[in-house]
Formats: structure tokens, sequence, C-alpha cells
């Protein structure tokens, strides 16, 4: 009953935070959605780094892999990164991470739910490449393999960058963030 309670609550964390209603019911006529009309937007930088846990500047390495996490009767499909800590920013998680740590970043890519198929549309980015970029994640803990796993708050904010400015290549909304916004924000919070 424990073990499927964690699958339950596993399901909930996956589709809520960060990815909370990303994908759009089926319409009458279209039999693989792809959407996520329904994702969380934010009207200001404060808002998503206040609805953020762990805000951190890193490098994602070369490539992910493939996984599917089974939640009971649901089926998650994902990318798994590997992103290697080059500042945290925040860090509200309970757990600790020092510069050059490693952390897996899961993107949701799809899901199969009650025997239909979803699929998740990420503005563009089909594949998060190497390099610099400033991440908005909250975790979940993979019960299964007890590991903390993040999750990008909302699939609208990806940004990437050099140095200390970093735009949003996800979409147009609050497309451009500095460093020391967030530093302003951190002694706020």
């Amino acid at each position: 009953m424990i073990k499927r309670m964690n699958y339950i609550l596993l399901f909930v964390v996956v589709f809520s935070i960060g990815f909370g209603g990303i994908f759009l019911y089926q319409e009458a006529k279209d039999s693989k959605p792809t959407s996520h009309a329904l994702a969380q937007t934010f009207e200001t930088v404060s808002d998503l780094f206040k609805d953020s846990n762990f805000v951190v500047k890193g490098k994602v390495l070369d490539g992910y892999q493939k996984n599917e996490r089974n939640l009971g009767s649901q089926k998650i499909r994902e990318r798994l990164y590997k992103v290697k800590v080059k500042k945290e920013i925040k860090n509200t998680t309970g757990e600790s991470f020092r510069k050059g740590d490693v952390i897996t970043l899961a993107v949701t890519m799809g899901a199969q739910i009650e025997g239909k198929e979803l699929e998740l549309k990420q503005n563009g980015v089909k594949n998060i490449k190497s390099g610099n970029y400033l991440l908005f994640l909250n975790p979940f803990r993979d019960e299964e393999n007890h590991k903390l796993i993040f999750l990008n708050n909302s699939p609208y904010y990806l940004y990437k960058g050099n140095g200390h400015k970093f735009k949003n290549i996800s979409s147009g909304s609050l497309d451009k963030i500095t460093e020391n916004e967030l530093q302003k924000m951190k002694q706020k919070d």
C-alpha cells in the first residue's frame, strides 16, 4: 500500500511541479495531442524565482538518457540530462550541493495515461544542447532508485547564456535574465 502511495505521489509531483497541467486534453479528432497550453506561466522573474526550490547556474553535459518511469497504470517518457553545478543561487531542497556536483534534470517528453498517448511540445526545444544554463528547478525523489531528480519549473523558461546574462530559448516570455537580478531577489527571499 505504501509503495502504491509512493507511486501515486511521484506521479502527482511529476505533473504538478514544473509541468502541472502541461498536457492538453485529447481533442475529438486528434489522436495524439501535443501541447503545453496549460503549463504554468509567470508574470515576473521574481514570481518564477519564488516558485522554484532550486535555482542554479550549470553546464548541461553532452547527450541524454531516455527513460520510462512506470507509476502504477501511468507511464512517463522522459529524457535525463546531467547538469554540472557551477553556482547555486537558491536552494530550499534540504539537500546540499557544491560547485562541480552533477545533478539529474528530467524533461518529460510524453506520457501514457489510461491507455492514451500524450506528447509534450517543448516550444521547439527538442533536445537541450550542451552549454551553460540558468535553471529554475523543483525536485522530486525517485523512490525506485533513491535519487533526487529535478524538473524544470515550466517548459516556457529555459535560459541559456554565458557569464552573467541569460536568454530564454524556450519562449518569448521573460526573455532575458541577469545574475545580478537573481542575487537581488535572493537577498529579499
